[in-house]
């Protein structure tokens, strides 16, 4: 930290030249750089990202809570979110735990998002979701990827910019059907893949992220875990 200076973040592959004390930005890794408060407004038509020096601290923390937040849930949070649910909708959850599934099994299944970075506060469309899958499938990554859509919302929400715009990237057809190909089993999303193939394909993806600007750590980039 470089106390009474501001950090200027750029995302691009090719930051604007700008005067300051190169650094990296501590929550994604960006590189950034430590300006005078007088440089702001250049730095900002540049294309940087400016924030002071205790906005760049709360964001490192929020971004360790929530890297960390998979690991900090365990039954005992899960049966807690259950209960506030409960209050509500009671038939909703006596119905999925434990006729249907363990306590284990969902809290798998919540720790698999929050590890995606995906919030899991909407947890009556999450308990719906279990419920009606959970007589066909009792493995927490299948139903982690059946309850993921059903979030869209939520997932998409901190991806969109000032405009409205969602910014997304496609994969080439073939390349969709070699990974669909190399699922291991029809009731799993594990994929069986190439290590060089699979390194260049995520190296090809951090590209595009980085040309388009695209908001957040790889950590929503969720469609990259095998």
């Amino acid at each position: 930290m470089r106390v009474g200076k501001l950090l200027a973040i750029n995302s691009s592959d090719m930051p604007a030249p700008i005067d300051g004390e190169p650094t990296t930005e501590p929550a994604f890794g960006l590189d950034a750089l430590w300006i005078e408060s007088s440089q702001a407004e250049l730095a900002r038509g540049l294309g940087y990202t400016v924030v002071d020096a205790p906005t760049a601290i709360a964001t490192h923390i929020n971004a360790v809570i929530r890297e960390s937040a998979s690991e900090l849930l365990g039954q005992d949070e899960t049966q807690q979110l259950l209960d506030k649910v409960a209050t509500r909708y009671p038939k909703l959850v006596s119905s999925l735990v434990p006729d249907l599934l363990p306590l284990s099994t969902v809290t798998q299944v919540l720790q698999n998002l929050l590890a995606e970075s995906v919030p899991v506060k909407d947890m009556r469309n999450i308990i719906d979701t279990l419920t009606a899958h959970a007589k066909e499938n009792q493995d927490a990554s299948h139903l982690t990827s059946l309850v993921r859509p059903k979030l869209g919302r939520l997932i998409c929400q901190p991806l969109v910019d000032e405009t409205g715009t969602l910014t997304v990237i496609t994969l080439a057809p073939d390349l969709k059907k070699l990974l669909e190909s190399s699922r291991a089993g029809a009731e799993t999303d594990h994929i069986t893949l190439d290590p060089t193939l699979a390194n260049s394909m995520i190296e090809s993806l951090r590209t595009e992220a980085r040309r388009f600007r695209i908001p957040g750590p790889p950590q929503h980039w969720w469609y990259l875990r095998a």
